[in-house]
């Protein structure tokens, strides 16, 4: 039989992706206790690998919201939840800075931003 461990947090996050270690971070920051559990390594299982590296955000300083906004809306055909679309787009940049803070070596090149891998 299986022996069992009984782990006491405040928070659960399940999913070690891009989202779930966020989360993980940012309530660890305010103070919590916090299990992570994801069913792979961290940030090599679901969809958080795909990205190769690359995490677009919206820069207010250079990019045009009202043409990314669009476009997004476009692509998802109007059926993508436009308030959370505009939350998210407007949050990007600051997330990005964040995620630099703490390690995630987020880079500029060529006038793009771009995550540094290893």
């Amino acid at each position: 039989m299986a022996k069992t461990e009984l782990i006491k947090a405040d928070v659960l996050v399940l999913g070690g992706g891009i989202a779930g270690c966020y989360a993980a971070i940012n309530a660890r920051e305010r103070g919590a206790d916090v299990v992570l559990v994801d069913k792979g390594s961290l940030g090599r299982s679901g969809f958080s690998c795909m990205i190769s590296g690359v995490l677009h955000h919206f820069d207010p300083g250079k990019d045009d919201y009202d043409g990314l906004f669009r476009e997004s809306v476009e692509a998802g055909e109007w059926i993508n939840d436009q308030k959370w679309l505009e939350a998210t787009i407007k949050e990007s940049d600051n997330r990005i800075r964040e995620m630099d803070k703490w390690g995630g070596h987020v880079s500029e090149r060529g006038g793009e931003t771009h995550t540094k891998t290893g």
